[in-house]
């Protein structure tokens, strides 16, 4: 906090705690003998603030210390004015309270904020698989949801929402649509949509009646995944998906019925190889209220599913994928990779192109890919470029995503991106702790297509604060 953050960074704002962590550092981490220890460390170390507002021991301890002359007033006023200094800054001394009347608290959760969270699920929900079963006609006799996130805002939204360890239940929230409202308000009058839960996360409720059901379905939904959790409570040792979902998708995938898993989850659970058995997989991590609505536009087409996965989906507790990680194994292999997912259309790559062949550590490079909706569907592509530095003093990262942007394509439409990766883009944290370019060989790469610049000359260092963009107060 001291020589990194402040010395080496610069940072000008004040170190807030987390939440009791300076009194952990007795009764948890065991590295102070008692409370007055803890706060000394705490002090001494450049904690500004405790993050503990409805519990007086951290000042009536601090006073006592600075009574005593442990701590200096000297360095509590250093505190005081970096706090001040902050607030100051956002204004909270000159209009320390908000305007009652300010009408732009009425907007919240108004259309126009439902609107963005149902554009926001849109854009980042990821088709997974697909054996031709999406999108489904909305036409269809009959229609199967099932699983514990079939019918639930609560799972939707995930921890911190409402509450710390998310709502107790759906009547917590004022608006909303499940995934068994959203697919129920899209299809047509003709259409029977059954919700048949199944299971719970964490118990069996009655598997036989999804079965039941499934006989006389078109297709069977299910939604699966895990139920809101934050922080330590919803820590766990084993990333495989509950028992009473797998017994579900055992059930399930002997009906033969066409299956479509929709994923309700804040982080990849393991799916085994059962999830071999079903035709397709929609990943929507923690879509919010207007979940249901995104998901079922994309079910029936409404939507073109353009999400990319901003993990790697790993097949295996404990299996990490080596894109963004160094390379340590020959057996990873991940479910899906970062950066991953489909589309009801096709997008062709072409003409990957580099300004230069060869330049020299410190030069920028340019890059141009043309990109082609080829299907006859209209969509959006997510354009990925990465850099691969083949070889290095430090062993490098296998793939390191530099630029991204995302566009709309008619169909047999065609477009031509242009980037331009820095010097910093080469950089690594070198032997001695700062960021550092050698020569050697990078290979850029776009879609299916890569290509191979040499960077000539010597190794170079520089200061982190060299790369910093942004103002360091608020980070």
């Amino acid at each position: 906090m001291t020589t990194l953050l402040r010395g080496e960074l610069d940072f000008q704002g004040f170190a807030v705690s987390d939440w009791n962590d300076i009194e952990k550092l007795q009764f948890y981490y065991h590295v102070a003998a008692t409370p007055e220890e803890a706060v000394l460390m705490a002090i001494n170390a450049g904690v500004d603030m405790s993050m503990v507002p409805d519990d007086y021991t951290f000042p009536d301890i601090l006073y006592q210390l600075v009574q005593s002359g442990a701590i200096t007033e000297d360095r509590i006023n250093l505190s005081v004015e970096r706090i001040l200094t902050t607030k100051v800054l956002l204004g909270l001394i000159a209009d320390p309270y908000p305007d009652v009347n300010n009408p732009n608290i009425d907007t919240v959760g108004s259309e126009a904020d439902r609107e963005a969270s149902l554009n926001a699920a849109r854009e980042s929900i990821t088709l997974l698989k697909n054996d031709a079963i999406l999108p489904m006609p909305q036409n269809l006799n009959n229609i199967l949801v099932t699983g514990p996130c079939g019918d639930s805002l609560t799972n939707q939204n995930g921890g911190w929402s409402i509450h710390w360890q998310g709502a107790q239940s759906d009547s917590e929230f004022t608006y909303g649509t499940t995934i068994y409202q959203g697919i129920s308000g899209l299809v047509s009058e003709s259409t029977t949509v059954q919700f048949v839960q199944g299971v719970d996360f964490d118990q069996v409720i009655n598997i036989q009646a999804v079965v039941n059901a499934a006989q006389s379905a078109d297709v069977i939904v299910m939604c699966i995944g895990e139920g809101p959790e934050a922080e330590t409570p919803g820590d766990i040792n084993d990333l495989t998906i509950s028992d009473p979902q797998l017994e579900l998708m055992s059930a399930v995938a002997a009906v033969k019925v066409p299956v479509v898993v929709v994923l309700i989850e804040a982080r990849p659970r393991i799916l085994t190889d059962i999830i071999n058995e079903f035709h397709a997989i929609l990943m929507a991590y923690l879509p919010s209220s207007e979940g249901g609505q995104a998901i079922a536009e994309i079910l029936f087409g409404i939507t073109n599913p353009s999400g990319k996965l901003p993990l790697t989906y790993p097949q295996y507790t404990g299996d990490i994928g080596v894109s963004y990680y160094k390379k340590y194994s020959d057996t990873t292999t991940p479910l899906y990779e970062f950066g991953y997912g489909l589309s009801y259309t096709n997008f062709q790559y072409t003409d990957l192109v580099l300004s230069s062949t060869t330049i020299s550590v410190g030069d920028q490079l340019g890059v141009t890919v043309t990109v082609q909706n080829s299907g006859n569907i209209y969509g959006k592509e997510s354009v990925l470029l990465y850099l691969s530095d083949l070889y290095a003093s430090i062993t490098p990262e296998m793939k390191m995503l530099k630029r991204f942007t995302k566009a709309a394509f008619y169909p047999g439409e065609t477009k031509t991106f242009q980037f331009t990766l820095l010097p910093e883009d080469f950089s690594f944290i070198g032997a001695n702790l700062k960021p550092t370019i050698e020569p050697g060989q990078f290979v850029i790469s776009a879609g299916s297509l890569n290509a191979t610049v040499t960077l000539t000359g010597t190794t170079k260092e520089f200061e982190i604060n060299d790369l910093l963009q942004d103002d360091l107060l608020f980070i």
